[in-house]
């Protein structure tokens, strides 16, 4: 609700529950996504303020169950990473095709400057 009165555009709920994301073991945050949605979307309703689910979408199912408890868009970071028009390399790893994607507190990312958003900055990764 603070958010709200200090005028946000709009609220992303459920940070820490995407496919490769390790928040809510690193921080000891995060929540159930379905009651955080419908919770945090009934209060934003009242108000005008639109949701984004965000995290843990990894079926066209995740998707309805999100836009029925009230979101009004969902992120959809592995469902999409692996598609031809997204950026990146393919390659085949026991008969599969994959593609490489990152989170942000990978040590790949760290490397490139995600450190500071981890409190790791100037810290060997």
């Amino acid at each position: 609700l603070h958010l709200i009165k200090a005028g946000v555009d709009g609220l992303r709920v459920g940070m820490g529950v995407g496919s490769i994301c390790t928040t809510q073991e690193v921080c000891a945050v995060g929540r159930a996504q379905a009651s955080a949605v419908y919770n945090t979307a009934k209060t934003a309703a009242r108000f005008g303020v639109p949701i984004i689910a965000d995290g843990g979408i990894s079926s066209s199912g995740h998707i309805v169950k999100a836009l029925s408890l009230g979101a009004s868009c969902v992120m959809m970071g592995s469902m999409l990473a692996g598609t031809e028009e997204s950026p990146g390399q393919f390659f085949f790893q026991d008969g599969v095709r994959l593609k490489k994607y990152r989170g942000m507190g990978s040590l790949e990312a760290m490397t490139k400057g995600s450190d500071t958003r981890y409190f790791a900055e100037g810290k060997e990764t």
